[in-house]
Parts: structure tokens; sequence; C-alpha cells
């Protein structure tokens, strides 16, 4: 299933992008790059917005996810 989403950044940064998988698998693979720019000080994905998808019809349109290890971020 293919849909567009918007990702927003820890530093205010969005991005645009088409992306296949289920709504699960996109948040572990944007889960797994967070891991990657957390330990190298680099900004994260906090919140996956699907502007198109299938998804819409039944669910909410939005998953949050980045790492903080000091209790200020959330964790999918």
């Amino acid at each position: 299933m293919t849909h567009i989403i918007k990702v927003n950044y820890t530093n205010g940064d969005e991005k645009l992008t088409n992306i296949n998988g289920t709504a699960d698998e996109i948040s572990k693979h944007y889960s797994q790059i967070n891991i990657m720019a957390w330990k190298s000080g680099e900004p994260q994905a906090k919140r996956i917005e699907f502007l198109e998808s299938e998804y819409l019809k039944e669910y909410s349109s939005y998953i949050y996810l980045f790492i903080d290890f000091e209790g200020n971020g959330l964790l999918q």
C-alpha cells in the first residue's frame, strides 16, 4: 500500500515523501532512523502525517515518535 506522508522533524523541518508499507512498518522504519539520528545528534522524526492513504478512512492521520531518554520524548 502506497502512502503520501509528511514527516516533521525535531528541528522544525518537514519532508513530503511516498512510502510503501503498513503504518507499523513505516513507524518501525522511522524509529530505526531515529536511533541513528539520536546517536549522532541529528534531528529526529517526531510526527508522521498521512496525507493520502487508505488509513485516513479508518484511523488518525498521525503517528508520533522520537527518542529522548531524558523524559521529554515519546516512543512509539
